[in-house]
């Protein structure tokens, strides 16, 4: 037990901590406030909103994930139904960045949430996505030393990853997809859409698809937009933000009428022009610096139970559905292809590996779902003794080496699930 002095001592220590702590927070605001950065708060909530709507009524929220101890899909519990709707702002600033982008109305910051509890984090150290440049707690500070665009009216659909060919087709064109549902009187305003996803004939071809008939302005990642009148979309899927401290729960939940209505809109598009593939396909990852691993192994094993090698890179989203469609089994790494599971045919038997506690990201997961696929996972470690093994990079994008006798014993269960399904066909 703690005597009289040894306890004042213990207090004294910690109230001199509290204070070094307060004056060093006093000093980073300072620096941020000079620099050219303002404080914001974050809200729950849209300011300035002077109209709402329904764009999509009532519809199972989907946040399935891997669950390794039943070896299956599953859904988190309970399983709630939301709606997608829309508000219109007055007088609003849009940063268009590409972790999902946020509205400023006044000294308020909205975020675009996952639908969990607790404080999105939208500022990691070393970077400057948004014009973010700290935070503390639910106060962050942006720098506005950044010209803002003007635009009297536009709408706001988000901006989720425009760089990534799976985020684009999955988290911005099901909203770009949804904003045909709004009501007449917005039928001609812009959409405000991330330039990065326009600059490739497959991506830009997959947008005009999603968009119709729609007006729409081409905006940077970098740049801030005043906005007179603002339409802001909630999103089919809420994959953004992160929140600050742990979190083990799948955050990311789809909209399920949302992204299937978009789905089925591309299925439609397969005419008897579309390329035919192989029936077992291989998704191969193309020559890069990312998340590289022993493929040719893996594909040399493959190829002796009838899977012959595709690559999606440059393949139009409608090449890419009819191949979900017509393939009776497809398998294959982590990576963008992997967005053509939105538009499979329900019972296609999929093998998916990736990294080791992804069950946050459950991206593929829900469109695995929500296909109703036969979804098999397998999971690797990054061998941080191997050589290539680099420290300051972030973990997923390592190399890695798939175990052959595991995946083997997977492909000799998947074919004997293929010949089951044709005989009985």
């Amino acid at each position: 037990m703690l005597d009289g002095r040894l306890l004042w001592e213990v207090r004294r220590t910690e109230g001199a901590e509290a204070v070094a702590k307060s004056i060093a927070r006093w000093l980073r605001s300072l620096l941020l406030y000079a620099g050219g950065s303002r404080r914001h708060r974050i809200a729950s909530e849209l300011q300035g909103i002077v109209q709402t709507g329904t764009i999509l009524g009532e519809s199972r929220m989907v946040r399935a994930f891997w669950s390794p101890e039943h070896n299956r899909l599953r859904e988190v519990e309970p399983v709630v139904t939301g709606t997608v709707d829309y508000a219109l702002v007055a007088k609003a600033v849009v940063s268009p960045n590409r972790r999902g982008g946020y509205v400023l109305h006044d000294r308020s910051l909205f975020p675009f949430r996952p639908g969990l509890p607790g404080i999105p984090k939208l500022f990691f150290q070393g970077t400057s996505v948004g014009q973010i440049t700290g935070q503390e707690g639910a106060t962050v500070w942006v720098d506005r030393r950044v010209s803002s665009i003007t635009f009297s009216r536009a709408i706001f659909a988000g901006s989720m990853a425009p760089h990534n060919w799976f985020h684009w087709t999955i988290d911005n064109l099901p909203n770009f997809f949804a904003s045909r549902q709004l009501p007449s009187e917005f039928a001609d305003w812009p959409l405000l859409v991330p330039e990065e996803g326009l600059s490739r004939r497959a991506w830009r071809e997959a947008f005009e698809l999603a968009i119709g008939d729609r007006p729409y302005i081409p905006v940077a990642s970098d740049q801030l937009y005043s906005v007179d009148r603002l339409i802001v979309m909630e999103r089919i899927t809420s994959p953004s933000p992160r929140l600050l401290g742990d979190q083990s729960v799948p955050r990311i939940a789809v909209h399920s009428q949302g992204m299937r209505d978009f789905g089925s809109a591309v299925v439609g598009r397969i005419d008897a022009q579309t390329k035919r593939s192989a029936k077992l396909l291989f998704l191969t990852r193309d020559d890069d610096n990312v998340r590289t691993y022993n493929q040719e192994d893996a594909l040399s094993l493959a190829e002796t139970y009838g899977f012959a090698p595709v690559s999606l890179k440059g393949v139009s989203l409608v090449e890419s559905a009819a191949m979900f469609q017509e393939a009776d089994a497809i398998i294959g790494p982590h990576g963008a292809g992997w967005a053509g599971l939105l538009h499979a045919k329900p019972g296609l038997e999929v093998l998916f590996w990736s990294w080791e506690g992804t069950q946050v990201d459950n991206w593929y997961e829900n469109l695995a779902h929500l296909s109703q696929v036969s979804f098999r996972r397998l999971s690797y470690r990054v061998d941080e003794k191997s050589k290539e093994f680099d420290e300051s990079r972030d973990p997923r994008f390592s190399p890695y080496s798939l175990k052959l006798d595991v995946l083997e014993n997977e492909l000799k269960l998947l074919s004997k699930r293929i010949s089951s399904k044709r005989v009985d066909s």
